[in-house]
């Protein structure tokens, strides 16, 4: 750094630096060494090595649990499999007609639409209606297609009823409502409401399932639209009968189980034995049977919104699971007595199939809980073995984990801590690790946190956080960058040292600095050194800021702030106050490591520093009597940006440069 521009203030500063440096206590170093580590009546800790062998115990253990939960594990996917067995092929079966049932028929809509469209992707020679006819020839489950290929247009349009036996005929009105409200929830869906869209490609349409009186079936539609080259709609409707499903429901049994199809939650398609009393078909009438009304004692028990979950509500490769117990005194029973040969209680399983209907059609089928109940039976004794002897190696795997995971962890968030030097924030503790090792461990955290407090109060911390996070000794080569400089002077230290002792001279330095120091820290500045009751200090190193001079200035309003507060203290006690002056000045430095091999500091060397420091001193001229004077250059103005108010203070010569420098004081 460059030399003062006074003989005086150099020995001014040196007396008020020798007044600090009386106040300075020798830090007391900590015991260590054998000494240390051997204090009477200091407890013995646990050696790593009991505590491994006990990791091994507990790991065996835990070896033990994994054996018998994997055997458990397994037992439960046997035990599942055999409850699905009897119904899975049932529910896949229903599973598969339903799509060779319905598949074909949204498909049939999907070609009809186009061809009445003029889709180009569709053979030119096949008329939509052939198309129908030569579909439900080979799809005996549509009753019957309705096409009309201009939807809801004022010009002429084909409207035709192919017949399953190949016939046509007029479509009757309700089956036009029918086909256009389905059409209408199809553009709707896929964007194409009121023609105006873009071609979606074919998309179809479930609808409920509905009774068509003229075809005496109860049916289930499905349409689809394609977009003309003129911009309207051509549209198809399929009506599947749902007679063959019932059909083959009734047909389906095993073990004492039955298969159902159901819309959605609450309602029967099939079998027609679930027909309420008195009915003879199901599906005779529409609206379709709720399941609270069928002859069925399981169909009824399905309409329960309280069904036990069949193991707490295990899915079985999209299954849903329930438990039901339909014996009269089944409120005095729990789950346990399910295994019970006497009783009338029930597996039910069921699988959603969604995309067919506006509601999702539901197939399942429920078997005896008797024809499996012996397989239960071990397999909850195993299970709850299982859980005991797993609980066991949980607890002591458990206090085992306390016993070495708590230190580890207090060591590993301390370390981060001092890895960010927040060295305050560090929580060694004031008990003792039982273990032996991480007991010499902390004793040796704690001496090395010692030594990193001094540490911290010789070296700023804005410079060790940027070494750490740049730790090549290279990194922090001299380099040239345009900083901004502040020296801090108390004005008439000297003669108010004089009237002090040494130690109130020190008491006094010790806290201006902490003032200073806090501010300047504030606002990201670096403390270069103490010189005396002066303080130098700078922005822009080593953290690179581009904002140097505005948060030098910042700073210096937070000192002023500070000082106010402290001198209306002074006052109180009847102490005189401490009038501050200041110097700033932004410029180019070559700042980095300056030093010996084994001793360097980290500082600025510049004309930055000379004018900052010769600002300071001829606050003494300019205003000699004021409380807190500011000095800055021209060179900060420039640089400091909006938000801050200056005073010229006139173009002066500065001691030992022959160059001038306008200089301002800062409001």
């Amino acid at each position: 750094m460059a030399k003062a521009p006074a003989e005086q203030s150099q020995a001014r500063r040196r007396a008020g630096q020798g007044a600090a440096g009386d106040a300075v206590a020798s830090p007391a170093r900590p015991a260590t060494g054998r000494a240390a580590r051997d204090r009477p009546g200091r407890r013995r800790g646990l050696p790593l090595s009991l505590v491994v062998v006990g990791g091994m115990i507990g790991l065996l253990v835990a070896a033990m649990a994994i054996v018998v939960g994997l055997t458990f594990a397994a037992g439960l996917r046997s035990t599942t499999d055999l409850l699905v067995y009897s119904s899975q092929f049932l529910v896949q079966s229903l599973e598969a007609r339903l799509d060779d049932e319905l598949a074909p028929a949204a498909r049939l809509v999907e070609h009809a639409a186009a061809s009445a469209a003029g889709n180009p992707s569709t053979p030119a020679a096949a008329a939509p209606a052939e198309i129908a006819a030569g579909a439900m020839a080979v799809a005996p489950q549509i009753v019957a297609v309705v096409i009309e290929s201009r939807l809801l247009s004022a010009q002429a349009a084909e409207r035709v009823m192919v017949m399953a036996d190949g016939s046509r005929r007029d479509p009757s009105s309700r089956l036009l409502v029918l086909l256009r409200d389905l059409a209408a929830r199809a553009d709707a869906r896929d964007g194409m409401a009121g023609g105006g869209g873009p071609a979606a490609g074919e998309r179809s349409m479930w609808g409920p399932p509905t009774y068509v009186e003229h075809l005496q079936a109860a049916l289930l539609p499905v349409a689809a639209t394609a977009v003309r080259p003129d911009g309207s709609r051509a549209a198809a409707l399929a009506l599947v009968s749902l007679d063959a499903l019932v059909r083959d429901i009734a047909g389906i049994q095993t073990r004492g189980g039955r298969a159902f199809l159901l819309y959605g939650r609450d309602h029967l398609i099939g079998p027609a034995a679930w027909a309420p009393p008195g009915a003879t078909d199901s599906l005779a009438s529409l609206p379709l049977p709720r399941l609270a009304e069928v002859s069925d004692p399981v169909g009824r028990a399905l309409a329960d919104d309280t069904l036990v979950p069949l193991f707490g509500d295990l899915a079985v490769e999209g299954f849903d699971g329930y438990y039901i117990d339909l014996s009269p005194d089944d409120e005095d029973e729990g789950l346990g007595d399910m295994f019970d040969m006497d009783s009338q209680e029930y597996v039910v399983l069921t699988r959603t199939v969604p995309g067919f209907t506006p509601e999702p059609l539901i197939i399942g089928a429920y078997f005896r809980a008797e024809d499996v109940s012996g397989e239960l039976d071990r397999l909850s004794r195993a299970g709850m073995a299982a859980l005991i002897v797993v609980g066991v190696a949980a607890i002591l795997a458990y206090l085992l984990s306390i016993l070495i995971t708590r230190p580890v962890r207090q060591f590993a968030a301390n370390a981060r801590r001092v890895a960010e030097l927040r060295l305050d924030a560090v929580n060694i503790g004031t008990g003792e690790p039982l273990i032996r090792e991480f007991r010499d461990a902390t004793d040796a955290f704690r001496r090395m946190l010692h030594a990193l407090r001094w540490f911290e109060a010789y070296v700023p911390k804005t410079l060790v956080q940027e070494l750490l996070r740049q730790p090549d000794p290279e990194a922090r080569r001299s380099e040239e960058r345009v900083v901004t400089v502040m020296f801090t002077d108390i004005r008439g230290f000297t003669a108010l040292a004089e009237q002090m002792s040494a130690r109130q001279a020190a008491d006094l330095l010790n806290a201006h600095f902490e003032l200073v120091n806090a501010c300047v820290e504030s606002e990201g500045g670096t403390i270069d050194k103490f010189i005396g009751d002066s303080v130098m200090c700078f922005w822009g190193a080593p953290q690179l800021q581009e904002d140097h001079a505005a948060r030098a200035l910042r700073a210096i309003r937070q000192v002023r702030q500070a000082q106010a507060a402290a001198n209306r203290q002074r006052e109180a006690e009847g102490l005189p106050p401490i009038a501050i002056r200041v110097g700033v000045h932004t410029g180019r430095a070559i700042v980095g490591n300056i030093g010996s091999r084994r001793r360097v500091n980290y500082t600025l060397i510049g004309d930055v520093v000379n004018i900052a420091n010769r600002l300071e001193a001829l606050g003494k001229t300019v205003a000699p009597e004021a409380g807190f004077c500011v000095l800055a250059s021209d060179a900060v103005l420039r640089h400091c940006g909006s938000g801050f108010a200056f005073l010229p203070r006139g173009v002066h010569v500065l001691p030992g440069r022959a160059g001038k420098v306008e200089v301002f004081a800062l409001l």
